[in-house]
């Protein structure tokens, strides 16, 4: 599998943004990641960021190994909900 986490031009990577500090993530984040079997993304990610003053919600449509990203910013987004609630937590 590769993801996307850029906007524009796809910029593929084969690591998947996680919590473990000073191991790979390129951000000061809390985050959270789950997998779908519903809805049309196979994986939602919470990034808490500033301290759980900022919310970044990144879902991922997967096909052909590859991951492309839809960003929402704020509380999770309401035709995300079913799938966050239901969604598999996937631990780092």
């Amino acid at each position: 599998m590769h993801f996307n986490y850029s906007f524009g031009e796809p910029s593929w990577s084969p690591y998947l943004e996680y919590e473990l500090p000073g191991h790979g993530h390129s951000v000061e984040a809390l985050v959270e990641t789950r997998i779908t079997s519903t809805g049309p993304y196979s994986i939602i990610q919470k990034f808490s960021l500033n301290k759980g003053t900022k919310t970044e919600w990144w879902g991922f449509n997967c096909a052909s190994f590859r991951c492309k990203t839809d960003l929402r910013k704020g509380d999770l987004p309401k035709d995300w909900v079913k799938e966050w609630k239901t969604g598999e937590p996937m631990a780092p």
